[in-house]
């Protein structure tokens, strides 16, 4: 089966800060990339966020190649308004994750939404993406 993963912003900055504890499961997504198992989607605004954080983590040089390296990887899908809209006349905990969560879904090949923060989205009205962590989406290809 092909995947299409939208990766949120958390699980890109494991990669490019290296965070240990999390590392490991948001890398392998890349690598499954080799076995031609999935593609990996994200937007332009999580895109700047993980410069923004990254640039205090690691220095703007730093994040500039990271992030530059990953973006041969990511497809990317922007949002417009009829989105923006749709997020924002939603009940949700955060405005931010919910414009992501219907920018993913704005794309319709989109299979998995893929966070460490999933409790974001659990009070979305219309959940008809699912929503993992990387460690979670691994176990269920297993």
């Amino acid at each position: 089966m092909d995947y299409k993963l939208f990766l949120d912003a958390d699980v890109i900055l494991d990669v490019v800060l290296h965070r240990e504890e999390f590392y490991d499961n948001s890398f392998y997504l890349f690598k499954l990339l080799d076995e031609e198992v999935l593609s990996l989607y994200t937007s332009t605004s999580i895109i700047m966020n993980v410069q923004y954080i990254s640039n205090k983590f690691i220095g703007k040089t730093k994040a500039i190649e990271g992030i530059s390296y990953l973006l041969n990887f990511l497809n990317i899908i922007d949002c417009n308004k009829k989105t923006l809209l749709r997020a924002y006349t939603t009940k949700c905990r955060d405005i931010e994750d919910t414009v992501q969560y219907f920018t993913a879904i704005s794309n319709e090949i989109i299979t998995h939404y893929i966070t460490r923060n999933i409790i974001d989205y659990r009070d979305i009205e219309e959940n008809d993406l699912p929503v993992f962590t990387p460690s979670q989406f691994l176990k269920s290809i297993k």
